[in-house]
């Protein structure tokens, strides 16, 4: 009896003692008051960002422009020949007329280059300030069991001051952090979801949105033809409606324009500037007013007659670059404004 009453005692002191571990643990953010800051890092302050590893480099460059900060991006991934052969693999087939190749007898690099999306700042966001859940400390012995010998990648970030440098480790088990290890051999336990974007960051990276992201964004929309219209959003961002060419009635045909076409336009990728096609016809120039301090943002859509098939693209002062889109999607978008009275002026 004394027995299992002895077992029973041990067997709760260790259970005890092993959920306070896991209480205690790095891997495991109890508050706000127990984040480490490492860095104070400002978002703003980022001048460059790189990421290198086995599979995937990834650089990001902030610049400046009339319309503000926004940053770019390169990525260069490499790729198994054999999972290129698999027809049902998710890299998918080649656009050789937007994509970089290089090619060599086991693998293949594709280089992009894109503007930088919502989950790519959201990146830089989790980064600035720079915050760890526990300070590991210095690792001498045993960085095998933080990945540190083979680690995921090294990160760089470069301010206007400083360039700090930092090896990403592994997960730890069963949590969601992750170790990284800066230059002087510190080693802190963070959060491992914004790294985890970072190591698909030649698909989640790229800004998606051509356009904006709400139709109550965007409050007016001038067509530019033979004749120029008008769409002029009426409301607030919780009821409003379309107008066309200033009527004071509700036009649904303007609204599914706007709403199920136009900002259905989505991106096929962003066009290097040294491979945008020549010679390219204009189909639609217009300005758009957004509802982010009023900016009034010119674009267009332009076409290149193929052998096989036209193309389509955007250009826009929004987007800083030219982007391929959808055949489909584009023609949905003149076929709809046709029946509004628009006529291009080719």
């Amino acid at each position: 009896m004394e027995r299992k009453i002895l077992a029973l005692v041990i067997a709760l002191i260790a259970t005890s003692s092993f959920a306070l571990y896991l209480h205690n643990s790095p891997g495991e953010k109890k508050s706000d008051e127990d984040s480490f800051l490492i860095w104070n890092l400002e978002k703003e302050a980022i001048k460059a960002l790189s990421f290198s590893s086995e599979k995937l480099n990834v650089e990001i460059r902030a610049s400046d422009d009339g319309l503000g900060k926004y940053w770019t991006v390169k990525t260069e991934k490499t790729i198994p020949k054999k999972d290129l052969e698999n027809p049902n693999h998710r890299h998918g087939p080649i656009d050789r007329d937007i994509t970089l190749i290089e090619d060599n007898e086991t693998t293949q690099v594709r280089t992009k280059e894109f503007l930088l999306g919502a989950t790519g700042k959201s990146f830089l966001d989790a980064l600035a300030p720079l915050m760890a859940k526990a300070k590991v400390g210095r690792i001498k012995q045993d960085k095998d069991e933080f990945g540190f010998n083979t680690p995921v990648g090294r990160l760089s970030i470069r301010t206007s001051s400083q360039t700090r440098r930092y090896i990403i480790g592994k997960k730890a088990y069963g949590s969601t952090t992750r170790y990284i290890e800066d230059e002087g051999g510190q080693a802190f336990a963070v959060d491992a979801r914004p790294f985890e974007r970072l190591l698909s960051a030649d698909t989640s990276f790229e800004e998606k949105v051509l356009f904006v992201r709400q139709p109550e964004e965007l409050l007016s929309f001038r067509i530019f033809g033979e004749s120029a219209h008008v769409f002029r959003y009426i409301g607030n961002q919780k009821k409003g409606y379309w107008v066309l060419d200033g009527e004071k009635e509700e036009s649904l045909l303007a609204k599914n324009w706007i709403e199920t076409k136009l900002l259905r336009v989505a991106s096929l990728g962003f066009v290097p500037k040294t491979l945008v096609p020549k010679n390219l016809q204009i189909l639609l120039e217009f300005e758009m007013e957004i509802g982010d301090q009023n900016r009034k943002i010119k674009g267009r859509f332009l076409k290149k007659e193929s052998l096989m098939r036209p193309l389509y693209f955007l250009q826009s002062d929004k987007l800083r670059q030219t982007v391929k889109v959808k055949n489909s999607e584009v023609e949905d978008v003149l076929a709809a404004l046709k029946t509004l009275g628009y006529s291009s002026r080719n």
